[in-house]
């Protein structure tokens, strides 16, 4: 997911550099610094769900080495 909004964010912010409008280029330019923080979000949010997954994982196999 944050592979396709960095590709997003890429394509706006061209098409905010390539706009003759200035103001629908800022606006662009501000989407694209959006979209960026999003996929540094979406980053962020996905190592931490494999960690808490992971740990999760690793209690559970532990759970069941103890019980056998």
């Amino acid at each position: 997911m944050s592979g396709n909004t960095a590709v997003f964010a890429k394509s706006v912010a061209m098409l905010g550099s390539s706009e003759d409008n200035t103001a629908l280029s800022r606006a662009l330019s501000q989407l694209a610094e959006v979209e960026d923080r999003i996929e540094q979000l979406h980053q962020e949010q996905a190592a931490n769900d494999f960690f808490t997954f992971s740990e999760l994982l690793a209690d559970y196999i532990r759970l069941l080495g103890a019980v056998r």
